[in-house]
């Protein structure tokens, strides 16, 4: 029995690093497959900081559980934290490279990650800030900017079903959550890979 216990925890423990390191091999995979499509770099961050920031301004913002999570994790630490509650929403607190001379320190810019959908004045989100080293921004991230950022890449020559299906397999092998990530053998299956090539024309000269 004991052996058996110790196969199935194995067994379970294994399937869990697999399915982690499948989450992270994707990840890798799309970025590379939107970077050779696109021609430019997807997350061009210069930071940590930086970084979390490009990924929402391509895949849009972190959920409210990651963010709660994040939150939970840095308090056990000395690390500081790139989120902080606003309200019912977060901010995302921006380092930017502008230094206040003051302090030497410099200026944070919170963004607003999940604002209501009925939200009209961003100013009053910000209302709680009186650190000399915040600065307000009323720009909330988008939700599909990946979408745009392939569609714009997109040649004469390609094909629109298969550029949307390339899309929509990019959104679900890039989603920020891991545990919401598709899985490989989905992946595989996936439209983009059902739809046939379009035909190779080939033009000759005499």
């Amino acid at each position: 029995n004991n052996n058996n216990n110790n196969t199935n925890t194995a067994s379970t423990t294994t399937s869990t690093t697999i399915t982690t390191f499948s989450s992270i091999d994707l990840w890798s995979i799309g970025v590379t497959l939107a970077e050779l499509y696109g021609g430019r770099v997807l997350f061009p961050g210069r930071s940590n900081n930086d970084m979390l920031h490009q990924m929402m301004e391509r895949m849009g913002p972190f959920s409210t559980k990651m963010i709660r999570q994040h939150l939970v994790a840095v308090q056990k630490t000395a690390i500081p934290s790139h989120f902080e509650p606003n309200g019912t929403q977060y901010n995302f607190l921006q380092r930017t490279d502008t230094i206040l001379a003051s302090n030497g320190k410099a200026i944070v810019k919170p963004i607003l990650v999940l604002p209501p959908r009925n939200h009209t004045n961003h100013n009053n989100n910000h209302n709680n800030h009186n650190h000399n080293n915040f600065s307000s921004s009323s720009s909330p991230y988008p939700r599909k900017p990946l979408q745009r950022w392939i569609y714009q890449a997109k040649s004469s020559n390609d094909s629109k079903r298969q550029v949307k299906h390339f899309s929509d397999l990019l959104h679900k092998i890039l989603a920020l959550d891991p545990a919401k990530r598709i899985h490989v053998s989905r992946a595989l299956t996936h439209e983009l890979f059902a739809t046939k090539p379009l035909p190779t024309t080939t033009t000759t000269t005499t």
